[in-house]
């Protein structure tokens, strides 16, 4: 993506370009979460991850998914990279195709309790593993 106006014959350089993620047609959208609730931190760059959200405390919680099967852009941790032990943050950024994905991502990161699995769906949001279109 061009963060500058550019005109005809205008050289491009690095400053002027913002990584995207090569994700066409999605909302870029980054989350904070303790690395216990990422799969212990040791998530990559271009895996798939599902994002679910648990409601309420106690006998009234309940957990169901938020978003499946999205492409994760980027990882980062407050302390640059961590230790055996730490249980520090993460900061992850994912391509979400659908506003309402945003959305729904976006409240249940600000209300809910959030936890993100490697993900079994494809990009269509069905498990990969069984063909499954249910999500």
């Amino acid at each position: 993506m061009v963060l500058t106006p550019l005109e005809p014959g205008d050289l491009l350089t690095r400053t002027q370009l913002l990584e995207d993620g090569g994700v066409d047609g999605a909302h870029t959208l980054s989350f904070a979460l303790p690395s216990t609730a990422a799969v212990g931190g040791q998530l990559r760059p271009g895996e798939r991850i599902d994002v679910l959200a648990t409601y309420g405390a106690g006998d009234r919680a309940s957990t169901a998914y938020v978003v499946r099967g999205i492409a994760l852009l980027r990882v980062s941790s407050a302390d640059g990279g961590g230790s055996l032990g730490d249980s520090g943050e993460v900061t992850l950024t994912v391509a979400v195709p659908a506003p309402e994905d945003v959305q729904a991502l976006g409240h249940a990161v600000n209300t809910a309790e959030v936890f993100v699995a490697r993900s079994t769906a494809d990009r269509a949001g069905g498990d990969a593993a069984s063909g499954d279109a249910g999500g």
